[in-house]
């Protein structure tokens, strides 16, 4: 796997060729073969119909569209953005080193509590205020009474 050294930026372009051309290597796809393909993210959640989150404000809920390969904008650090199959391992982590991803970095920010002030960058433009969900579940009261955690 080749990841992403940013935290938030977007992926201009990914140079495949020496990758390819590296012994052992069979295939290098990018987040460009999964879009090619027309394949759907994954479930981030698993159903979204069978978990019943709402949110307190009454909006509909934005599921964040989870992809294994990246594309056009990588939000965390580490994110794949290609991925190199080869013969052996080490043939796979060689040519890994090989492949070139161009970003243009993006304003971030590495705290939760940053993310939601207003100034805070968005890391989806369907998320006003950096708050995908905000659901409450369960009593309160029994939260506190919890021997396991002794709120």
């Amino acid at each position: 796997m080749v990841r992403s050294s940013h935290a938030h930026a977007d992926l201009i372009g990914i140079d495949t060729e020496n990758a390819l051309a590296s012994e052992g290597v069979l295939s290098v796809l990018s987040g460009a073969d999964w879009k090619k393909d027309k394949l759907n993210p994954m479930p981030a959640w698993g159903n979204p119909k069978d978990l019943e989150l709402t949110n307190r404000s009454g909006e509909k809920l934005f599921y964040t569209p989870l992809f294994p390969i990246v594309w056009d904008r990588v939000r965390r650090v580490g994110e794949i953005v290609a991925v190199v199959i080869a013969k052996t391992l080490s043939q796979a982590q060689e040519a890994a080193e090989k492949v070139a991803a161009d970003y243009h970095p993006l304003p971030a920010v590495s705290n939760c509590l940053e993310a939601l002030k207003g100034n805070a960058p968005l890391i989806w433009k369907e998320i006003p205020g950096n708050v995908s969900v905000d659901d409450e579940k369960g009593s309160e009261e029994a939260c506190k009474n919890c021997a396991l955690c002794r709120c």
